[in-house]
């Protein structure tokens, strides 16, 4: 069971390093991506399955090396929930009170891109950072 954590502690720490490095290539080119959206879905799936399978071993009797693993395990969670609420928060603050749908075509698309940009740039830096908590968790439970 420790080496199905490990295996799936390397997945998700690689899975939001590659939604991360994708969503900032997406934010900065101002080019929309729609598989940044399928990659960062999928790294968050890999952060509950991660949990669970922690929680798992814990209720197993497995202990880790360091208490400290237990917090860069835990955190990615409530980060991911954190960083959904700036995505929506970050929307929101782009559209204001304009009301999208009598916007002409052209000012609607530029509405658009600039909701993209605000919502992608949140979220890939939340996936970096998750990354980074992943690469830290390993280290401290003597798995990398």
């Amino acid at each position: 069971m420790p080496e199905v954590h490990l295996v799936m502690g390397v997945t998700m720490f690689a899975a939001n390093l590659v939604a991360g490095l994708w969503g900032i290539v997406a934010w900065l080119t101002r080019t929309p991506s729609v598989f940044f959206w399928h990659l960062l879905r999928f790294a968050q799936v890999t952060i509950v399955l991660q949990i669970v399978l922690g929680v798992v071993l814990v209720l197993s009797g497995f202990e880790a090396s360091t208490d400290i693993h237990y917090l860069y395990g835990v955190l990615p969670l409530p980060l991911m929930l954190v960083t959904e609420l700036m995505r929506v928060g970050a929307a929101q603050h782009v559209v204001g009170d304009i009301e999208y749908d009598k916007l002409p075509d052209d000012e609607a698309r530029g509405l658009a891109m600039q909701i993209f940009i605000a919502e992608t740039r949140v979220m890939a830096l939340g996936c970096l950072i998750i990354a980074a908590l992943a690469l830290r968790a390993g280290t401290t439970s003597g798995g990398f």
